[in-house]
């Protein structure tokens, strides 16, 4: 039988080869985990910012709604305090008539 015969020189080498061998499998698998985790990564902070957008329509919409209701009861503050005012002034006149 023939026997294979390595030169021991070439070990370091092939020991050398399999190692980087194995590294580069690592590697690959390594980039492809990397790309699917990019890819999920990528689906949730588009779909964050979806929601986002709406919840700042909604936050822009709340905050003109409490701007107008502001205004509104300032408007009535104003006008109940002329009316207290004039009521004021027509009870004086009531009882200075009597």
């Amino acid at each position: 039988m023939s026997e294979l015969k390595i030169p021991s020189a070439l070990l370091p080498v092939g020991a050398a080869i399999v190692a980087m061998a194995v590294a580069w499998g690592s590697s690959q698998s390594a980039i492809a985990n990397v790309t699917e985790e990019t890819k999920r990564v990528k689906a949730i902070v588009l779909e964050v910012s979806k929601e986002q957008a709406i919840t700042g329509k909604d936050v822009a919409l709340n905050a003109q709604a409490i701007k107008v209701l502001t205004d509104s009861v300032m408007r009535q503050e104003k006008t109940a305090s002329a009316s207290d005012e004039k009521l004021a002034k027509l009870i004086e006149i009531m009882i200075s008539k009597q």
